[in-house]
């Protein structure tokens, strides 16, 4: 934010004619210490209301008749934005000279987002600036930071600002900043920081100058209210005369009360009225109209009235100061449990069906739209979000379905059908390709594959399986049908430890087959990531339970047991609270269908995880071992939480309370645990109680993404660049939140039982995908799966292979031919290639000059002795290269076979030919003359393939027990160099064929984690 355009300069003074200011009639509070006059065109009742709390009389105008109303008799001037966001207030000459002709007298003036032309008191060209991530906080020890505290964080959503500098001599209590935190900027202040209010002497008197329209802080839905509301009393406080602030100051008595528990009470429950004050006041407290006694400090601070127990019905507490005319209400609903939810449940499907989320008709014809996202703008309205997503979409017939059930009312169950259709009949994948069987995660089948498409396997999870619940319900064969096939390509593409090892364009996907797709790496982390892996994990399970197949259960356990086998280090897309809840519902399956003792213990220590996070008093599940910005420059660069750090109070509905909410009775009814029932209840308390109330259709009945319950209010940190902390979602919030009360209130288990049979089913799903297969094309490659043995050589190492490569393997520009991701031997257009990546991150080259010639046996090699790297050809050494006393650089990556990293998406390229003969070793050796048999393994063989044997998978014959794997259907020959052989087929049209970049290592980076 360097170079600023925009300035405060000195005032002219330019007298203008003058208009006696009169108080409005409706504006005077009682003993008045002060009067204010208040110009603009917005606002004006918001600033009467706050200057009447603190005694202040306030007299208001035109913005226009500014420059023409004389201010005799005025203590102070307040100018609120006219034509905010998109048009500054433009004061003229006449305005500037009257205000300046005030501040002589030495009085105070408040002005907003405000230019003027040269001369005026404010001249600036700058236009507004969008502050989608800066925030403002407070910037200097100063009376306006009285109550909110240095770097105290006050979010105005997506407002706009100019850009200003402040004057020489001014100071700046508080600035626009990209600063990490909830409550207070954690790292201090930003180093982007613009001023947000600037404070200027003019001659004996002060110009206060925002920046931006801090008056919408009431229309905008500014955060935390509380905060605002503080700096709007100490603005006002401060313009007024230095004699008469005190008085101000001790009329300002805001009251705060709630209820203990909030919002309703269960019948018999006892309920306390709770009281925060600024100040000591003697207050009246009423209960329906009757006087309680008087309330009395409590442990926490504030005041309480005395516990009441109450009849059911609602009930209205008031509070008042003694002398004062206003008061506070807190209204309480005395109903039973079920009553509540069921009472929540009514209104978030009023929401669906008055928000306008429900598209076309609004019956669920035209499916459902994704949502409002978080950016609020100044008008206080979250935009809406008319993206038609497959698991959003199955989630809301889910939720509805089950609503009709407990209802008996055909219309929701209706509603879930039309949903239904449009996914079964419209988001389906049709082509005989690798994107068969799947269902479109973001609007309908377009007819034809796009760019657009694109592979979220936990969305995908979840639509398969929820077609699959959905047809089991009604139920409809046909249906399942096309569900099943959703979860074969799941299967398929599955890696042998249970992993979904691709998230990216659907189109990457069409140049290779499913086999190729369930090779590809991952790292630990994402592999063990219930947010990717748990919903594709879920679908199988369920598979199992509908249709009895093993190969569905063993991919799911599999899965299971890699993330057990992670644990506590597991991947972490959100925070710890999210992924153990994304967890639960995959292992009370896996419990469910096995009973096995390790997933009940690991659920069980899940329940004692949760038990200690949830607080008593409320219920809420707050967010753990968040995913966080570790700097101010990294707040709004990722995907992150709505906390800043540990013990934070906010929840996220979006990512975590919510599935908790359905998740937590899933387990209860899984394993029995009484814990799972009581974290389930009290989670479901706090979120009826959390339920938006607003005169707002889009937001009355819904949840927004985070709440901060110490608080009391929608709130988090904004540093998530998808899914904001007020982002609405019709799925991921609102369905899961109702399917979970309803399983409840239905005593519903979810996980089928018996395990039921649909072996024709399952047989013409699989016979489908096989006859596809066939057709499918993908690289060849062989692989070693990692072991620590190969791994072992660090300071010297030898790669060597014989190859008869075919005509175009040797015109490409990189081909593989034996490679460990961070030491590898190439072909580069015939030229052998060696190189090795040192501990210090530096790539060490070495290049022939000869080729190696087509359609002929080669013996290759790349040695490393710890001083040189050499390339050897038909044993002899054809070019080093000086390296002396360098380390190799490790990875977990498998030994490549024809390939170079063909397990990442993108890379491989794939040789093209025969191999025979492939050893690694963790020496440099050396030859005299073309080896002329095949090697014997010796203590310094790491791995050793002949290729001798038939079928899958390959044999190491180096003696350390390496496993290792074909993929994509090589031949085995008999006319290898020595004996048996590879034959090798690359797949010309698969995207992995580039001619730049080969030596990327890690998996393309994930986007779009909702």
């Amino acid at each position: 934010m360097a170079n600023p355009t925009g300035t405060l300069a000195a005032a002219v003074l330019v007298l203008a004619a003058g208009i006696p200011l009169a108080p409005a009639a409706s504006a005077a509070p009682a003993e008045a210490v002060a009067t204010v006059a208040v110009f603009g065109g917005a606002h004006t009742e918001d600033m009467t209301r706050l200057f009447n709390q603190i005694n202040v009389n306030t007299v208001v105008r035109p913005l226009s008749q500014l420059g023409s109303t004389s201010l005799d008799g005025v203590d102070a001037v307040l100018v609120t934005a006219d034509g905010y966001p998109s048009r500054p207030t433009q004061l003229g000459g006449a305005a500037a000279a009257n205000l300046a002709r005030f501040m002589d007298q030495g009085k105070r003036v408040y002005v907003e987002f405000a230019t003027g032309d040269t001369g005026a008191m404010v001249q600036s060209a700058v236009s507004p600036v969008l502050a989608t991530f800066p925030r403002v906080y407070v910037s200097g020890d100063s009376a306006f930071g009285n109550g909110l505290g240095n770097n105290a964080i006050l979010d105005e959503h997506n407002s706009y600002y100019l850009p200003m500098s402040a004057p020489e001599g001014s100071s700046v209590p508080l600035s626009y900043g990209t600063v990490a935190g909830v409550g207070t900027a954690v790292f201090g202040p930003s180093a982007d920081a613009r001023p947000a209010l600037i404070v200027a002497d003019h001659g004996p008197g002060q110009l206060f100058y925002a920046t931006s329209a801090m008056s919408n802080y009431l229309q905008g839905r500014y955060v935390l209210s509380a905060r605002w509301q503080q700096l709007w009393v100490n603005i006002a406080v401060q313009l007024l005369p230095d004699s008469v602030r005190g008085k101000a100051l001790r009329a300002y008595a805001p009251i705060k009360a709630y209820t203990t528990p909030r919002v309703w009470a269960e019948p018999n429950t006892p309920v306390t009225l709770n009281i925060e004050s600024p100040r000591d006041q003697s207050l009246v407290v009423t209960l329906d109209g009757q006087p309680l006694p008087a309330p009395r400090s409590a442990a926490n601070g504030a005041l309480a009235a005395p516990q009441v127990s109450l009849a059911p019905g609602t009930h209205v507490f008031t509070v008042r100061a003694q002398n004062s005319i206003s008061a506070t209400t807190v209204p309480i609903t005395v109903q039973h449990r079920d009553q509540a939810y069921r009472s929540m449940l009514a209104k978030a499907v009023d929401w669906y069906q008055r928000s306008g989320v429900m598209l076309g008709r609004g019956d669920g014809s035209a499916a459902v739209a994704e949502g409002f996202s978080s950016e609020i703008g100044p008008d206080g309205r979250n935009p809406f979000k008319p993206d038609i997503r497959g698991d959003g979409v199955t989630e809301t017939a889910y939720a509805f379905q089950l609503y009709g059930q407990l209802t008996g009312n055909r219309q929701y169950t209706n509603t879930a059908s039309n949903i239904m259709d449009q996914v079964y009949g419209r988001m389906q994948i049709p082509t005989q390709d690798a994107l068969y069987g799947l269902f479109e995660t973001r609007g309908y089948w377009p007819g034809a594959h796009t760019p657009e498409e694109y592979v979220f396997r936990d969305d995908e999870g979840w639509i398969s399986l929820l077609t699959q619940v959905y047809a089991q319900i009604v139920p409809n064969d046909r249906h399942m049908v096309q569900a099943l096939r959703s979860v074969e390509s799941l299967n398929r593409t599955a890696r042998a430890d249970g992993i979904q090892p691709y998230v990216g364009p659907g189109t990457d996907m069409l140049g290779v087959s499913w086999d190729f797709i369930a090779h590809l790496a991952v790292s630990p982390q994402f592999g063990s990531d219930p947010h990717y892996q748990s919903m594709a994990a879920a679908a199988l399970f369920y598979a199992y339970a509908t249709t009895g197949a093993e190969k569905y259960l063993r991919t799911a356990l599999n899965s299971v047991d890699f993330f057990l086998s992670q644990l506590p280090n597991i991947g972490m897309e959100k925070s710890r609270s999210e992924e153990y809840g994304r967890a639960l519902l995959v292992l009370a399956a896996a419990y469910h269908y096995t009973g096995n003792g390790k997933y009940y213990r690991v659920l069980s220590d899940f329940a004692s995880f949760y038990a200690r996070l949830q607080d008593p008093a409320t219920g809420a599940i707050p967010e753990w071992d968040g995913v966080n910005p570790r700097s101010n420059e990294d707040y709004g660069t990722y995907e992150s939480t709505v906390i800043q750090q540990n013990g934070d109070k906010v929840t996220d509905q979006l990512y975590t309370t919510g599935f908790l909410a359905m998740n937590l009775w899933i387990a209860y009814k899984a394993t029995g645990i009484g814990t799972f029932r009581a974290l389930d209840l009290n989670l479901i308390d706090y979120l009826s109680r959390i339920q938006i109330q607003s005169a707002d259709p889009t937001l009355n009945g819904t949840w927004m993404r985070a709440f901060d319950y110490g608080n009391w209010e929608y709130y988090g940190s904004g540093a998530d660049v998808g899914w904001g902390p007020y982002a609405v979602e019709t799925g991921w919030t609102n369905a899961p939140i109702m399917i979970g009360t309803l399983l409840y209130l239905l005593d519903q288990s979810f996980w089928p039982s018996p395990v039921a049979a649909r072996d024709a089913d399952v047989r013409r799903v699989t016979g489908e995908f096989d006859e596809i297969a066939k057709t499918l094309p993908s690289p060849q490659y062989g692989e070693l799966f990692n072991s620590p043995v190969l791994n072992r050589p660090d300071k010297a190492f030898t790669l060597e292979a014989w190859i008869r490569p075919d005509q175009r393997t040797v015109d490409k520009r990189y081909v593989g031919l034996v490679s460990k991701t961070t030491s590898s031997l190439w072909l580069r257009g015939g030229h052998l290639y060696g190189e090795f990546l040192t501990t210090s991150g530096n790539w060490i080259t070495v290049q022939s000059q000869a080729t190696v010639p087509a359609n002929a046996w080669t013996h290759t090699a790349v040695t490393y002795d710890g001083n040189t790297l050499a390339l050897w050809i038909n044993g002899a050494k054809t070019e080093e290269v000086p390296a002396v006393g360098l380390s190799v650089q490790r990875t977990g990556e498998p030994l490549a076979v024809g390939a170079h990293n063909p397990q990442y998406l993108g890379q491989g390229y794939f040789f093209g030919g025969q191999i025979d003969e492939v050893r690694s070793s963790d020496i440099a050796r050396t030859w005299e003359g073309v080896p002329t048999g095949p090697y014997t393994p010796d203590g310094n063989t790491l791995a050793l393939l002949h290729f001798d044997e038939q079928g899958n998978p390959i044999i190491d014959s180096s003696g350390n027990g390496l496993v290792g794997d074909l993929v994509g259907g090589p031949r085995w020959t008999g006319s290898g160099r020595f004996g048996g052989g590879l034959s090798l087929s690359p797949n010309p049209s698969a995207p992995n064929q580039r001619d730049a970049g080969h030596r990327g290592s890690g998996r393309a980076a994930l986007t779009g984690g909702r």
